[in-house]
């Protein structure tokens, strides 16, 4: 408990992201502790685009079960039933009893060296726009919610009635805010000493234990409006600042999250070890900030594959030579917000992943194909790779045995439209670089000017210049949406017709395919029939001979 430095740790470990809709940083600092038992999660992207998953675990006795945890909780949280049926709040406590489960097993008390550890838990699940927030200890979430800190969990301390009944039902008791004057925490994962229930030792249902992993799970529905922010932290974030003095310093959206979030943990570290507690304990914080505005940049895309025939050698079966390309319609710079493209080939092809890092964005290889081809398009500064998948399309094998070089290159083309929502500043303006591009210039429009210093009648009319921006966004959206249908409806329109002019080509190809077979059928019908009357003739004169 008192083992600290004579100098804090302030180096900080920092992790951010973001997807289309948020960002998030993470940020974890030692400080006077003498060492760092904090760890966490942050999946921006978790088994898909629409889940996202943050953790922190706040070890206690070292740092190995909160590493464990780490290490193993995200693989458990996919393998559960629960998870995989769509049982969000029962996969979370499945898996959270799951981790002692481990820790039990002969490769856990080997990874953990036997030691006698054990870690809060508190991690929440985001499915589209819900949050699914499991608890066990004293970590803790807190949501914005329309400018009011929500806490999503409820700290499990020993003198909480409804944890000290449990307690008491085990054979122990509470001394001093602590089970059997030890531990602080009335749930936990690790601390196997505690999972027991003295009272019954044959009663293994692991919520009746002193100490049980067991977590609370509280659901909640959110939408772009009401939650702006959700902060998980370890209680050495919590015990220094009320929840809402935390929500009110994390709500400036104009300011940069990983810098709020360093001012943040530096603020809260105590100045020296003596006469207090605040500020001296491991410091880990996860700050999830959801965009408040919508900006929409569109931008048509252009993939595709183009096939030539070659002439068939001996033992060669590469009878096609084919090109895989990724272009805009006009063949603008994509390198200027396009930090790679890689093309995932059939896994028969060596080294089936092709990475371009420039233009032009292709790859040309010789075989056969009709497989789907997965174009994974990363762009620059970390905004959210769009991934595309293209059926490679070639001649029939038959079309290329008998009719070598007799036809045009197959071109199989596909567009799609990039909707780039929420983009980072640094994006954004990589994206404004392109002038083709249609940008909306209401980027900042929403997002409040500095109201210091401002008398209340010009917030008043501050307010009410927002209300109209918003307003006219709306308007200019709905106008810029239906000349979007449009453009929209007229490209499809545009391949369908080529579609349609290929089609036809390829049924009067087919035609004059069928007009040639039948001629050879009836070629072959009439030697059959001229061959069988022969048969038939010879087999008479043989026979006539004989008698």
């Amino acid at each position: 408990m008192g083992n600290y430095l004579n100098t804090p740790v302030t180096e900080k470990n920092i992790k951010q992201g973001q997807n289309n809709k948020f960002e998030y940083c993470a940020a974890s600092m030692q400080g006077w502790r003498a060492n760092m038992e904090d760890a966490h999660i942050t999946l921006e992207n978790f088994d898909g685009p629409d889940k996202s998953l943050f953790g922190v675990f706040d070890g206690h006795g070292g740092n190995k079960v909160a590493l464990f945890v780490e290490k193993y909780f995200v693989e458990e949280l996919k393998k559960n039933q629960n998870y995989q049926k769509g049982n969000y709040n029962l996969a979370l406590e499945e898996t959270f009893l799951r981790m002692d489960e481990l820790i039990e097993t002969p490769q856990g008390k080997q990874e953990l060296q036997n030691q006698s550890s054990g870690c809060t838990a508190n991690v929440c699940l985001i499915v589209g726009n819900t949050i699914y927030c499991a608890n066990s200890g004293d970590s803790r979430t807190v949501i914005s919610e329309k400018g009011n800190a929500v806490p999503l969990s409820i700290d499990h301390k020993p003198d909480d009635e409804i944890e000290k009944k449990r307690i008491q039902n085990a054979g122990g008791d509470v001394y001093y805010g602590r089970v059997n004057g030890n531990l602080n925490l009335s749930r936990a994962l690790g601390d196997m000493e505690y999972k027991v229930n003295l009272n019954d030792n044959l009663n293994k249902n692991p919520k009746e234990y002193l100490i049980t992993a067991f977590p609370d799970v509280q659901i909640k529905e959110m939408t772009q409006d009401d939650v702006k922010l959700i902060i998980l932290g370890c209680d050495g974030i919590w015990e220094c600042r009320s929840n809402q003095e935390i929500v009110d310093y994390f709500q400036d959206d104009k300011q940069n999250l990983k810098e709020l979030t360093e001012n943040f943990l530096d603020s809260i570290l105590a100045t020296s070890t003596g006469g207090q507690m605040c500020g001296l304990d491991n410091m880990s914080i996860i700050v999830v900030r959801f965009y408040i505005y919508f900006l929409i940049q569109n931008f048509l895309i252009l993939f595709n594959n183009l096939m030539f025939q070659t002439c068939k050698k001996s033992n060669d079966k590469n009878t096609h030579k084919w090109c895989v390309y990724v272009r805009s319609p006009n063949n603008e710079d994509l390198s200027i917000f396009v930090e790679k493209i890689v093309f995932v080939l059939h896994e028969t092809f060596n080294e089936n992943q092709r990475a371009i890092t420039k233009p032009p964005y292709e790859v040309i290889e010789k075989g056969w194909g009709e497989f789907d081809i997965l174009i994974q398009i990363h762009f620059k500064t970390h905004y959210p790779q769009l991934e595309l998948v293209h059926k490679l399309k070639l001649y029939p094998t038959k079309s290329a045995l008998t009719n070598q070089g007799s036809r045009k290159p197959v071109v199989s083309e596909f567009y799609d439209e990039i909707v780039f929502v929420n983009p980072n500043n640094d994006f954004y303006e990589l994206l404004k670089q392109e002038k083709y591009l249609q940008v909306d210039d209401n980027h900042n429009k929403n997002q409040n000017p500095n109201q210091d210093g401002m008398d209340e009648e010009s917030q008043q009319q501050q307010q009410q210049n927002d209300d109209e921006n918003v307003i006219d966004w709306k308007q200019h959206y709905q106008k810029f949406d239906q000349y979007d249908h449009k453009q929209r409806l007229e490209i499809a329109l545009n391949v369908i017709q080529q579609e349609n002019e290929k089609y036809k080509q390829e049924v009067n190809s087919n035609d004059l395919e069928i007009k040639e077979l039948n001629t050879e059928i009836e070629e072959l019908q009439n030697q059959l029939e001229i061959k069988l009357r022969q048969n038939n003739a010879n087999y008479y004169n043989l026979k006539k001979n004989q008698d």
